[in-house]
């Protein structure tokens, strides 16, 4: 992963059609011109995550952002499924250690977005910003308790050869 990260961004297929994949999105999109599937990852409204484009790959998703973010896709404009956010908090979970700089952003956040009059995604986002940035908290803890934990077992080691030198 030699591309450099720093945002990952949600979309939804906009579509409520069923059984929709990262297949037939790959079909949308290659009919619009694409290469292949613009996103990185969809999930489907079962709640599998299917692989897009691979990390080392721009993707093809937010204009004037691709370059440096991953884009993420669940299937749906109306209706959503937990299965779909289940699998969406286990996905940021996995990619916050490989990105850990990296922020998470609706699609309609972003200037080319509103010029398109995009509303992408239509379901709150909020919880999953909160979650990426909790896990970086709660990895960053870690790192200095384990930090904090070899300082330790540095000074312990050091202080027992003093005294058995003695």
């Amino acid at each position: 992963m030699g591309r450099f990260v720093d945002k990952i961004i949600l979309h939804c297929s906009a579509s409520d059609l069923p059984n929709q994949d990262a297949a037939l999105i790959d079909q949308w999109h290659r009919a619009r011109g694409f290469a292949k599937i613009g996103y990185h990852y969809f999930i489907t409204t079962a709640g599998q995550t299917q692989k897009g484009r691979s990390h080392d790959e721009i993707g093809a998703h937010c204009e004037g952002e691709n370059a440096h973010s991953l884009g993420i896709c669940l299937a749906g404009l109306a209706s959503f499924h937990d299965a779909q956010f289940d699998a969406l908090r286990v996905l940021l979970t996995q990619l916050k250690p490989l990105y850990p700089k990296a922020t998470v952003h609706p699609h309609n956040e972003f200037p080319s977005a509103k010029r398109q009059g995009k509303i992408c995604p239509v379901f709150d986002v909020q919880p999953y910003i909160q979650l990426y940035v909790q896990s970086t908290l709660e990895r960053t803890k870690g790192e200095k308790l384990w930090n904090f934990k070899t300082f330790i077992g540095l000074l312990s080691t050091i202080f027992l050869r003093f005294f058995k030198r003695s």
